[in-house]
C-alpha cells in the first residue's frame, strides 16, 4: 500500500446531507483521491456502514445508489479496499480518518492498480464520521459533485509533469488528443507546463540546484533512473517549450515527449533526447534556469489544473471537465451524452434528453419535484418536512396508531376482566 495525506489548495467536492433533515451538517468536508471517479455530475448515494476488519467486502449485493462508509482502514491496502467494494455493486467508498483533516487534503496512490479503480472514493473527518455512525443505515442520503463548475471563455490549462516517466506518458497523450479536438478554443496563450518539485531534503543523486540557493528534486520511488538524472533530462524540453511560438509546436513538444518516453525510456544520455528534439525541429538549449518555473508538492502525481483551481488527477476527464467549465461549448464540444449536451447539463432546468442514468438525470434535476428527490419516497424512512407524498409517512402514521390501540388495550384490559370476575 502506498497511501499519502498532502496540502494542495484547490476545489473540493461538494457532499451535500439531504436526509435526515435533522442531521448536524448540511455539508461535509471531503477529500479526494487521485484514483477513482471523480463524479463531475452530481450523483446520489444512501450511506451504508462497515468496520474494515479484514479489509476487504465479502459481500456483492449493494445496490449501486450506495456509498460504503468505511471505519477502522487505515492499515488496508486501499486499492484491494476499493476494488472490493467496486465488486459489491457500491457507487463510492467513504473513508473515515481517525482524526480530523482539512478539506485541502487528498489521498495519493502510486499503485499501478488505482486504474482499475472506477467508483468514487473520498475522505472525511473523524467528528463526521461519529455524527453518521449513530444514525441507521440507509437513514442518510447524500448528494455528491466534484465541483459546481464556474464558466470562462477560454479556460486555460496547466499540465503538471511528476519526471515518472509511466505516470507522465497518459497524461501527455490526453493533452495531445485534447488540443487536437479543441482547435478552436485552445491557444497557446491558455496553456502552461509545470514541473513537481518533490520535496525533500538535497542530495545529489535525486536533487540538482538550478540557482546557488534553490533546488528542485524528483521522485525515484517507482524508478531505477536517478532524480538528477531526470532533471537534466527535462531541462532540454523545457527550454524547448520556452521557445515554442505556435499551438501546432506546442503539440510537436508534446510528441517529442512521448517519443523520448517511449525510445530512451532506459537511456538517460542526453544525446538520446537531442535526437528527439531534432527530429520535431525544436530548440535545443541547456538553461538550467528554466527549472524555476516549478510547483513543490509531497507527491508524484502528474495533474490538469483548469484555471488554477480545478485540479484533475484523472487523464481520462480531462475534455468533460473543460467542456462542463466552457461557455457556450454547443458547437465546440461533442454531447455528453447521445442527444444531452453539456448546455443542457449546465441550466436549471430539467430536460427530458439528459433524463438518463449515464447523465445522472441532468445533474438530478428531473429527480428533484417541490422540494423531493424521488429517490427519497419509499425508502424506509418518513421525510415528511420535505416529501409531502412520501408513503414511508403513512406506514409511520399506521404503526402509530397501532401503537395507540395496542396501549389503549392495555389499559382497559384489566377494567373489563375485573368485571367479569
Amino acid at each position: 500500500m502506498c497511501l499519502i495525506l498532502f496540502l494542495i489548495q484547490y476545489a473540493t467536492g461538494v457532499l451535500q446531507v439531504i436526509t435526515p433533515t435533522n442531521f448536524p451538517l448540511v455539508f461535509i468536508n471531503t477529500i479526494q483521491a487521485n484514483f477513482g471517479n471523480p463524479s463531475l455530475l452530481k450523483t446520489y448515494a444512501k450511506l451504508i456502514k462497515i468496520t474494515s476488519q479484514e479489509c476487504i467486502i465479502t459481500t456483492d449485493n449493494h445496490s449501486h445508489d450506495t456509498f460504503i462508509v468505511v471505519y477502522n482502514w487505515i492499515d488496508c491496502d486501499i486499492i484491494k479496499l476499493a476494488k472490493s467494494i467496486q465488486n459489491s455493486r457500491a457507487q463510492g467508498m467513504i473513508l473515515v480518518y481517525d482524526k480530523d483533516i482539512e478539506n485541502s487534503n487528498i489521498i495519493f496512490s502510486n499503485d499501478q492498480k488505482k486504474d482499475e479503480i472506477t467508483i468514487i472514493v473520498l475522505g472525511i473527518s473523524k467528528s463526521s464520521g461519529d455524527m453518521i455512525k449513530i444514525k441507521a443505515d440507509g437513514e442518510i442520503w447524500i448528494t455528491y459533485q466534484y465541483a459546481s463548475f464556474t464558466k470562462f471563455e477560454s479556460p486555460h490549462i496547466e499540465l503538471g509533469l511528476s519526471l515518472d516517466f509511466n505516470l507522465d506518458k497518459p497524461f501527455i497523450k490526453s493533452f495531445q488528443e485534447f488540443i487536437g479536438n479543441f482547435t478552436q478554443t485552445v491557444f497557446l496563450e491558455s496553456i502552461s507546463v509545470k514541473l513537481i518539485n518533490f520535496y525533500k531534503k538535497y542530495n545529489s543523486t535525486d536533487c540538482i540546484y538550478y540557482n546557488s540557493s534553490d533546488y528542485i528534486c524528483a521522485d525515484t520511488s517507482l524508478s531505477d533512473i536517478s532524480g538528477s538524472s531526470k532533471l537534466n533530462i527535462i531541462v532540454l524540453f523545457l527550454n524547448a517549450y520556452s521557445n515554442v511560438k505556435t499551438i501546432n509546436d506546442f503539440s510537436s513538444l508534446l510528441s517529442s515527449l512521448l517519443d523520448y518516453y517511449s525510445l530512451c525510456e532506459n537511456n538517460v544520455a542526453i544525446e538520446c533526447a537531442i535526437s528527439v528534439l531534432n527530429k520535431y525541429n525544436l530548440s535545443i538549449i541547456y538553461d538550467i534556469t528554466i527549472l524555476e518555473n516549478n510547483i513543490y508538492s509531497t507527491y508524484a502525481s502528474p495533474w490538469f489544473y483548469l484555471n488554477s483551481y480545478y485540479k484533475l488527477y484523472w487523464n481520462e476527464y480531462l475534455e468533460n471537465a473543460y467542456c462542463l467549465t466552457l461557455k457556450n461549448s454547443q458547437n465546440i464540444c461533442q454531447n455528453y451524452d447521445q442527444t444531452c449536451s453539456y448546455e443542457d447539463l449546465k441550466d436549471k432546468n430539467c430536460k427530458q434528453n439528459c433524463n438518463t442514468s449515464y447523465s445522472n438525470y441532468d445533474n438530478l434535476r428531473c429527480l428533484y419535484e417541490k422540494n423531493c428527490y424521488s429517490f427519497l419516497l419509499g425508502d424506509g424512512f418518513c421525510q415528511d418536512s420535505i416529501c409531502i407524498n412520501d408513503p414511508d409517512c403513512e406506514k409511520s402514521k399506521d404503526i402509530e396508531r397501532f401503537a395507540d390501540d395496542l396501549k389503549l388495550l392495555r389499559t382497559i384490559l384489566p377494567i373489563i376482566v375485573g368485571v367479569y370476575l
